[in-house]
């Protein structure tokens, strides 16, 4: 576990597939806070998807999680997970020519990384993706982002992170986001 001086002892800690269960309702409560207010407007049903497509994701061979967790309070305050993306998922299907699915194939591609708002703006974030992206077999990493959201899209090109592209589908528009592994 690693702490970081921040208002409160924070740990970072890898959790794998064995152990996505023991803090899955952690998890998907950090989701629900960090995903419900604009602009992503997520409900309870969304964050029930999310432990599905959780869930499913640690079953991936190079599945990696990282939860960030209030060491007095024993609770989690964020996390972030991904794998390598195989070409399977709609962000595949949905890019566009200007995201080529060879761009994206075999690369490490970061699902989610969520910090609830009561933490946010403490580094925890910056933790986590680090945390997250160390050691990867990967040349880079990718992501998608919602454009609305600029604080974390400010987050990401200050981290590194440079636009790849942008898609499209019905209301939902995201921009592709990509990072050297080793910044």
């Amino acid at each position: 576990m690693t702490s970081a001086s921040l208002d409160a002892a924070v740990g970072v800690e890898r959790i794998d597939a064995d152990t996505v269960d023991l803090v899955l309702d952690q998890l998907v409560a950090v989701y629900a806070g960090a995903f419900a207010a604009p602009p992503y407007h997520e409900t309870a049903g969304h964050a029930q998807r999310f432990a599905a497509a959780l869930r499913a994701a640690a079953n991936a061979e190079d599945f990696r999680c990282r939860v960030a967790r209030d060491v007095l309070a024993r609770r989690a305050v964020g996390f972030a997970y991904g794998m390598t993306f195989q070409g399977d998922g709609t962000p595949w299907r949905v890019v566009g020519p200007r995201v080529e699915a060879a761009r994206l194939r075999g690369r490490f591609e970061v699902v989610e990384l969520a910090v609830h708002p009561g933490w946010q703006r403490r580094g925890i974030g910056g933790l986590l993706l680090d945390g997250l992206l160390e050691g990867i077999a990967h040349p880079d990493a990718w992501l998608l982002a919602n454009p609305a959201a600029t604080d974390a899209l400010e987050f990401y090109r200050g981290r590194g992170w440079t636009e790849l592209g942008a898609w499209t589908l019905g209301p939902r528009r995201r921009v592709v986001l990509r990072r050297p592994a080793a910044p």
